[in-house]
């Protein structure tokens, strides 16, 4: 089943990735990103919503809820890393 977004994507001057690198260095940014980080199985059954729109997954309510997609890097056991570093911003790679 094709899901429809519940709204048009917002308008922006910056890419995704300039706005998302922006906002987590405390850069200026043209609007917030949209970042949901899933939801419990439950809401899929729950919430109005969902049930309304026929969305069982978090793909789904990604596409639904027209959030900004992400790519991350992980080292081992999942622990992420950052898209963008300054000298006065460092990865954290847990040590082993």
């Amino acid at each position: 089943m094709d899901i429809t977004p519940c709204r048009q994507k917002w308008k922006g001057t910056m890419t995704d990735r300039e706005r998302f690198n922006n906002q987590m260095h405390y850069g200026k940014v043209d609007r917030c990103f949209n970042m949901e980080f899933g939801y419990w199985k439950q809401n899929f059954t729950l919430w109005q919503m969902f049930v309304d729109n026929h969305i069982t997954k978090n793909e789904e309510a990604d596409i639904f809820l027209i959030s900004t997609k992400f790519m991350l890097s992980t080292v081992k056991h999942g622990f992420p890393l950052l898209l963008k570093t300054r000298s006065s911003v460092k990865p954290m790679i847990p040590s082993l």
